[in-house]
């Protein structure tokens, strides 16, 4: 799971993987991320929790558009009005179509049985506690 953090500016907003910093694998992102990014980057982000800027080269490898706060509605809904624009049958035809040949289903169940494996591993850690209460700082949060 990305974090990602808005901010005033639209170019100031972030994302990084906040998994590491927990504990915990961060889902797909070791099997998806390298494909998208590369393997140096997808190594800085899963292990090295390494934020990426909107506006930065590296960030582009994952960020279609950016948008200010009060724009994020009317981008949102031309995204989806594009997507679906010739119907939900060929855009879910065409995403399973690529998702087949990027990530064959084999692929994936051999990623998921480890994942399930490994990330039950971490959760019986005592390290997973002392880690969430060193860094989510949950009295202090605002919903």
């Amino acid at each position: 799971m990305l974090d990602i953090a808005f901010s005033a500016s639209a170019q100031a907003s972030f994302f990084n993987l906040p998994a590491r910093k927990e504990g915990i694998i961060p889902g797909c992102a070791n099997l998806r991320l390298p494909r998208f990014m590369g393997e140096r980057l997808a190594r800085e982000a899963i292990m090295f929790d390494k934020t990426f800027y909107v506006d930065s080269p590296e960030a582009r490898t994952l960020v279609n558009e950016v948008h200010p706060h009060e724009r994020l509605d009317e981008a949102v809904e031309a995204c989806v009005a594009n997507a679906v624009g010739s119907g939900m049958v060929s855009a879910g035809g065409n995403r399973k179509a690529i998702r087949i040949q990027t990530e064959p289903l084999d692929t994936f169940r051999r990623y998921m049985a480890t994942y399930a494996c490994e990330q039950a591993f971490c959760h019986l850690s005592e390290q997973l506690v002392h880690n969430l209460e060193r860094y989510w700082n949950a009295r202090e949060r605002e919903l």
